[in-house]
């Protein structure tokens, strides 16, 4: 299980810092806001809210290269997304079309059959090397949430974040990450977004 987990941890890892200051929008939080679009690695339809579509891992970091949103951390975001890049083929990219560094992905994974011992050891990944290493980069973690759902036909490990650069509040983001195991498999969902929106309704369709 702690290799495994490890394996997840790193790809979070990648592309944790893939956020920019940019304008807040007022996205809804309502599933009614949605649609199903299909997950081709996982071959399940998932609800995805209505402004965002899909894109490939090489144009997204290509969009943020150019973007009018580039920061003081941009170039380390970067190459963030180039060590992301190689995961490229077992992970899928919605973009919020009002705001680009609004993000949800899709990834793979070996199977973990998620747990409330995987949530512990998730968490104690994440507090001894994210918010160690991030600390010297001037980046502020807080944990904000962590916890097990069984959502009946999947297992889910949830564990959000808020993430601020220098303690300048203008650069707020909140990243969220789903780590899923459904039917004998695993998989996991990051969510990035300037507000505290995690779209958690993307999972509703494993509810009995």
């Amino acid at each position: 299980m702690i290799i495994n987990l490890r394996r997840i941890f790193l790809f979070f890892v990648f592309v944790t810092f893939l956020n920019c200051n940019s304008k807040k929008n007022s996205e809804s939080t309502e599933s009614s806001n949605a649609k199903l679009q299909r997950i081709e690695l996982l071959n399940l339809k998932m609800k995805i809210p209505n402004n965002y579509d899909k894109i490939s891992s090489d144009y997204f970091s290509d969009i943020l290269e150019k973007s009018i949103y580039r920061n003081k951390f941009t170039e380390f975001e970067l190459k963030s997304m180039d060590r992301y890049r190689k995961f490229g083929s077992n992970a899928e990219i919605f973009v919020d079309n009002d705001d680009i560094t609004n993000v949800i992905i899709f990834h793979g994974a070996d199977y973990i059959k998620m747990s409330k011992e995987a949530l512990e050891l998730y968490i104690e990944m994440v507090d001894g090397n994210i918010f160690a290493d991030a600390e010297l980069k001037g980046i502020e973690y807080k944990r904000l949430e962590g916890e097990f759902l069984n959502y009946g036909l999947a297992e889910v490990v949830k564990v959000k974040f808020s993430q601020t650069y220098h303690q300048d509040e203008s650069t707020k983001t909140y990243l969220t990450n789903y780590l899923v195991s459904h039917n004998l498999k695993s998989f996991g969902i990051i969510v990035i977004n300037k507000e505290n929106i995690d779209f958690q309704y993307v999972l509703d369709n494993f509810k009995l």
